[in-house]
């Protein structure tokens, strides 16, 4: 190589890229790396880091968070405690803002607080308002799209023919639907009549969300997406029928691809009994076979990504859903506890190969959002967003030890082996050995271009 000193080089640890695992040393400069070779081939750095005995990991990229109750900086430290980043948060226009406004303002939000770099998927409401703007949402680098087929009592629900409008739109400036695929007008019928007769604990939550409503809307979804040549990313899906539906979909050369979350890999519908409102989220949690679906549908490449879709809300926020399950908000935190908790599941207890880490964590979500090979990928070029994780540490995940303004896990307890010590963003080390590095914020905001879709 003709660079003759770097900055940093990380070393003694085991690459994991998608291809394979290598053991290598990885030499950084001004941000990115310029160097993947046995140590003894590099230049000499400024500063060396042992990763002997531990994976190192191409950054998570996150695309499915929400920062509500947390702000930029916690729900930033939050992720890079986890080995998370790059951090893709929804968003939606405030009341007196436009689309363009919103992202400028959650742009400076995170650009002064961030300690990871952040992108923006926009939210979009049924209005002929957010189908003028989707072109300049674009412009200012957002080219992902959320569309909503629940939340009707949130008035965030959009009708099939807004539906269309937005995916024919997005389809010609080059963007991505992201779509939560659930039939609103079934679930708000199931709730008006849970709530009729009193069926309101947090075990008849469930009821009000059946898998039918779920599957129907993934299946119209997909309809409407192939009609109008739209790229489809549905996020968290949760039954076996729902794998089923992609993978037909997939064989037919369909653009679509689906998203699942830690939580619906291996927790069920009776958790409902033991914590309540606290693991309220839509869709809900289902049965254990449609776990073992799940897992299958990442075994056969039907699901793409994992994400966490964390929501911080405070154990104060959600206690009334204990006597009313509808009146507690929706969403669980977890980007923090995305790697672990998913590395414990997927390797070490069911044996997936360490390589499917980077597939579905980091490369397969730059990939499909437009941030690839700049993000998610060890590959020389690439800006340097590594995380240093130790396959043999075991914790037992509290909430007190996690980094969010939830003041609550649903994973209270839970025993995990494997965890994230050290994580660098663009060269910064952010966290050290489990402590975070008392930087300014440095995260920088995302600008994507639309463009067409890599193959994952």
């Amino acid at each position: 190589m003709s660079v003759d000193h770097v900055d940093t080089i990380v070393r003694g640890g085991r690459v994991v890229r998608p291809s394979g695992v290598a053991e290598a040393a990885i030499a950084i400069a001004d941000g990115r790396i310029v160097a993947i070779a046995s140590e003894e081939m590099l230049p000499p750095a400024s500063t060396a880091i042992d990763a002997s005995g531990k994976y190192v990991l191409p950054g998570l990229v996150d695309t499915h968070t929400h920062v509500y109750l947390d702000s930029y900086r916690t729900i930033s430290e939050s992720a890079a405690f986890g080995g998370v980043t790059t951090l893709l948060s929804y968003i939606w226009p405030d009341q007196d803002q436009d689309i363009p406004a919103s992202i400028e303002h959650w742009r400076r939000f995170g650009e002064v607080a961030s300690v990871v770099d952040f992108g923006l998927h926009m939210g979009l409401v049924d209005s002929p308002s957010s189908l003028d703007q989707i072109a300049a949402a674009v412009e200012m680098g957002v080219t992902s799209f959320k569309l909503m087929m629940d939340y009707k009592r949130r008035g965030l629900m959009v009708s099939d023919d807004f539906l269309m409008a937005a995916l024919e739109r997005i389809a010609e400036l080059g963007g991505v639907a992201a779509v939560h695929a659930e039939n609103g007008g079934v679930i708000y019928h199931m709730e008006e009549k849970l709530m009729a007769a009193g069926a309101t604990l947090p075990t008849d939550y469930p009821r009000s969300r059946p898998p039918e409503a779920e599957v129907e809307a993934i299946g119209r979804a997909i309809t409407l997406a192939s009609l109008a040549q739209c790229p489809l990313y549905l996020v968290h899906i949760t039954t076996a029928e729902s794998v089923e539906t992609v993978a037909r979909a997939r064989r037919a050369g369909r653009k679509v691809w689906a998203e699942v979350c830690p939580h619906y890999l291996f927790m069920t519908e009776e958790e409902y009994e033991r914590q309540g409102p606290m693991i309220k989220t839509a869709p809900p949690l289902r049965t254990e076979a449609d776990c073992d679906a799940l897992w299958s549908g990442i075994g056969r490449n039907v699901i793409a990504t994992v994400a966490s879709d964390h929501t911080a809300y405070s154990r104060e926020m959600k206690e009334p859903g204990w006597a009313n399950i509808f009146q507690a908000p929706f969403g669980i935190p977890g980007t923090e506890t995305l790697l672990p908790l998913f590395y414990t599941e997927a390797v070490v207890k069911r044996g997936l190969p360490v390589t499917a880490l980077p597939r579905l964590l980091s490369e397969n979500p730059a990939k499909l959002f437009g941030l690839y090979p700049r993000k998610g990928a060890i590959e020389v070029g690439s800006d340097a967003d590594l995380v240093i994780f130790d396959p043999e540490k075991e914790v037992i995940i509290t909430s007190g030890m996690l980094h969010t303004r939830a003041d609550f896990t649903p994973f209270e307890g839970r025993k995990v082996k494997g965890w994230p010590v050290t994580t660098l963003v663009r060269g910064n080390v952010v966290v050290q050995d489990g402590q975070l590095v008392e930087l300014p914020p440095h995260g920088i905001y995302l600008e994507r271009k639309a463009e067409a879709l890599l193959p994952v």
